[in-house]
């Protein structure tokens, strides 16, 4: 599996390949877009599905570089194996707590919606917290 150090809004992610992208809400837009060519291009799947996964995708990186320190990076990886896709998040300097995904936050909360709205969402997610980063994966089938 290749790194990509720093990529930007001039090299947009592809399957396969692990990013570095500035934790900066730019960096979201590139990433987004290149995701949604890709789906239109090869998913095999409802296109509903294809809303759900861009959906995800979007929240995904978001939590990651909003729960970045400033001048911090994030990685993410997509992966297509033909069974289904994986996409995994590692922000490796989380500066905020766990949440919760058993239920949707009280209606006044801020936040908190985002997960438990991924969770549901995609056929699994995964999150994994240590005392300094989080790193969250959400695999959704590919219907054969």
């Amino acid at each position: 599996m290749e790194t990509v150090p720093d990529a930007s809004i001039a090299s947009p992610p592809a399957f396969g390949q692990v990013y570095n992208v500035r934790a900066d809400l730019i960096e979201l837009n590139a990433a987004r877009d290149t995701l949604s060519s890709w789906l239109r291009s090869n998913w095999r799947g409802p296109p509903s599905r294809c809303v759900d996964i861009t959906l995800v995708f979007v929240e995904l990186l978001t939590n990651a570089i909003e729960a970045s320190l400033p001048d911090s990076s994030v990685h993410y990886f997509l992966h297509d194996d033909r069974r289904e896709i994986v996409m995994r998040f590692l922000n490796s300097n989380a500066h905020r707590t766990p949440v919760e995904l058993s239920s949707m936050p009280e209606p006044d909360a801020e936040s908190g919606r985002g997960l438990a709205l991924a969770a549901r969402a995609a056929d699994r997610l995964h999150i994994h917290w240590t005392e300094d980063s989080v790193e969250v994966s959400a695999h959704f089938r590919i219907a054969q």
